[in-house]
C-alpha cells in the first residue's frame, strides 16, 4: 500500500521498446510510497511497453528537431511532474532544454549537458579520463582508414586481439573484436552466435570499412578478457549516495542474462572517482572489464538508469525511484545492497488478439 506522505505523480518513461523498460516500469510503479501514473513513450508506434502503461505516446527520435517540442507538448497535455529518459540520444536534448521543462515544474533526473557531452562520446570519454589515469585501457581513435590501420598496429595486432566500436553508438551496435584467428567457417559450429558475430580478422574489417559509405569515428582498445561488471551509482551534486556493483556473469548481445551483486570496494571507488570527474548526476551506470593483470578497465558510461537495474531493486536498492525522488528534491532513505543477490533473465510476452485486445494467459 502506497504511503500518503508523498503526493501522487504522473511520469513520462521513455524508451518503451527497450528490453529493460518493463523492469524499470515496475521499479517506479512498485515503490511502496505513492501512486505513479506512468506514460510510456517511444519512437516506435507498437512496442510492448504501450500495453503495460495506462497511456502511451509516439515521439520522434531524440536527435530530431521535433523531439523537444513534442515532449513539451506531452508534458503540458498530461500535466506530468517528471520525465525519466532511458535512451542515450534523448539525454543531451533534454539536458539542454531543462530550463523549458523547469518553467513547467517538470523535473528530469539527468546530468548537465557538459557532462553528457563527455559521457555519451566514447572517444571523448577515454581522452578525458586518460589525463587523470582513471582505469583506462590502452586505446586509440581513428577517423579514417589510414588512422584505423595505424591504430590497429599501435595496439599490437596481430600479436593480440583488439576491439573497436563507434565513438557514439547505442548498446553494442558496431562493436567488433579483431582476432587474427577468426575464421567464419571454422566458427560456424564451434562458437556461440554472439562470439562468431563479434569476431573478425583485420582484413575482413578493412574490407567492410572500405565498402562503407560513411566512416564513423572509431574507438580502438586493447581486448579485455576478464569478468565484466556494471556499477550503478546514485548521486546528488557531486556526492555519491549509493553504489551497487554487479558482476555480469553471462552477457548475450549486450544484455545481462545472469548477474550477481558483489562487494568490490576498489571497483566502487574507481567508478565513483570516474563519475565525479565527469560530473554525472542522479542515476548512472559504468561498465568495466578486467584486463589480463586483473585490473578493471572502463568500457563505457551509461549516464542514465541502466537496463538491468532491477537487480539492484531485488537487492534492496530501488535506484530508479530514488533518482526520481532526488530530482523532485525529496529526502531518500538509503540502505546497503544485499550482496550475493542474483538475476536470471528470461523472455515473456504481451499477447494481443486481431482486434487489439490484450490476451491474458
Amino acid at each position: 500500500m502506497a504511503s500518503t506522505n508523498f503526493r501522487d505523480l504522473t511520469v513520462i518513461l521513455t524508451g518503451a521498446g527497450a528490453p529493460g523498460w518493463p523492469d524499470i516500469f515496475r521499479c517506479l510503479l512498485e515503490n511502496g510510497e505513492r501512486q505513479i501514473d506512468i506514460i510510456a513513450v517511444d519512437m516506435d508506434n507498437d512496442v510492448a511497453g504501450y500495453h503495460l502503461a495506462s497511456r502511451f505516446a509516439v515521439v520522434p527520435p531524440g536527435r530530431s528537431p521535433d523531439y523537444i517540442p513534442q515532449m513539451l507538448a506531452l508534458a503540458a497535455r498530461y500535466r506530468v511532474e517528471a520525465i525519466v529518459p532511458l535512451t542515450d540520444f534523448e539525454l543531451l536534448p533534454l539536458a539542454r532544454a531543462l530550463p523549458q521543462f523547469q518553467q513547467m515544474n517538470v523535473v528530469i533526473p539527468v546530468a548537465s549537458a557538459a557532462a553528457l557531452e563527455i559521457a555519451t562520446d566514447k572517444i571523448r570519454l577515454h581522452e578525458f579520463l586518460a589525463e587523470a589515469n582513471l582505469g583506462m585501457p590502452e586505446f586509440a581513435a581513428a577517423r579514417n582508414l589510414d588512422e584505423f590501420e595505424q591504430a590497429v598496429k599501435q595496439l599490437g595486432y596481430p600479436q593480440r586481439k583488439i576491439c573497436f566500436k563507434p565513438g557514439v553508438a547505442h548498446g553494442s551496435r558496431g562493436f567488433r573484436i579483431l582476432d587474427p584467428n577468426a575464421v567464419e567457417a571454422a566458427a560456424l559450429f564451434s562458437a556461440k552466435v554472439e562470439e562468431s558475430l563479434y569476431s573478425l580478422t583485420f582484413e575482413h574489417a578493412l574490407r567492410l570499412l572500405t565498402e562503407s559509405k560513411n566512416f564513423p569515428p572509431l574507438l580502438l582498445t586493447e581486448h579485455l578478457p576478464g569478468m565484466e561488471y556494471s556499477v550503478d551509482l546514485l548521486m546528488r551534486d557531486g556526492e555519491i549516495l549509493s553504489t551497487v556493483c554487479r558482476e555480469r556473469s553471462r552477457v548475450r548481445f549486450g544484455l545481462t542474462y545472469q548477474g550477481k551483486v558483489v562487494d568490490d570496494p576498489a571497483l566502487a571507488d574507481l567508478a565513483a572517482r570516474i563519475a565525479l570527474k565527469v560530473g554525472l548526476n542522479y542515476n548512472a551506470n559504468l561498465q568495466f572489464k578486467r584486463a589480463e593483470d586483473g585490473h578493471p578497465k572502463i568500457l563505457e558510461i551509461n549516464p542514465r538508469t541502466s537496463g538491468t537495474i532491477a537487480l539492484c531493486r531485488a537487492a534492496g536498492v530501488n535506484l530508479p525511484y530514488l533518482g526520481l525522488k532526488l530530482a523532485l528534491g525529496e529526502p531518500v532513505s538509503l540502505v546497503p545492497p544485499v550482496i550475493g543477490t542474483r538475476n536470471y533473465r528470461y523472455w515473456t510476452h504481451v499477447f494481443k488478439g486481431p482486434e487489439g485486445r490484450v490476451i491474458e494467459l
